[in-house]
């Protein structure tokens, strides 16, 4: 079903934000008229859709990880109360930022998400703040097989080393609903 209407931003980051292996929370503060239209976006009886943007994704070069996308309300410190809507892939990086190059868009990655599904299960589970929302960045790392954790152990360690010595900018995080 087609949207009427173009995507509107109800909510965004101040600030850019780096990531650099560790959990990062970035708190978008939901402004009063934006409040409706975002409850709207998330009520499962109507067709309006939630999309988490995180734009201007920026770095040197590419670390070679990968990051995953999280939906959460209340406080943000509890991981397990986040919802994940998709992971930042940084292949290709360092040629999206390169001046040298000519581009059709603007500077910098941009990825998009759709989190309605997961903002409507927070809201089911009564773990939705109407005032504001969560979005975290997690590194993704492999996991072992069971019993054979150190098999990946120094491949954990290298990716932990390399997010932390390459960082990640994002330029803004926001949520746009249609």
């Amino acid at each position: 079903m087609s949207n009427p209407h173009p995507p509107e931003l109800a909510a965004a980051t101040a600030h850019p934000l780096t990531l650099r292996g560790e959990p990062v929370v970035a708190r978008l503060v939901m402004p009063v008229s934006s409040r409706n239209l975002v409850f709207h976006a998330i009520d499962i009886r109507r067709p309006e859709r939630a999309l988490v943007s995180v734009d201007n994704i920026e770095a040197a070069e590419n670390p070679g990880v990968a990051y995953g996308v999280f939906v959460g309300s209340g406080d943000g410190t509890e991981p397990e109360s986040y919802l994940n809507v998709g992971a930042i892939s940084l292949f290709g990086v360092e040629m999206r930022d390169d001046t040298t190059v000519r581009h059709d868009e603007a500077p910098g990655f941009r990825q998009i998400f759709d989190a309605t599904t997961s903002l409507q299960l927070l809201a089911g589970q009564g773990g939705w703040d109407a005032g504001a929302m969560n979005v975290r960045f997690e590194l993704i790392l492999p996991l072992p097989p069971t019993g054979r954790e150190s098999l990946v152990q120094p491949l954990i360690e290298e990716q932990r080393a390399a997010a932390a010595q390459m960082p990640v900018t994002i330029g803004r995080v926001g949520l746009f609903v249609y």
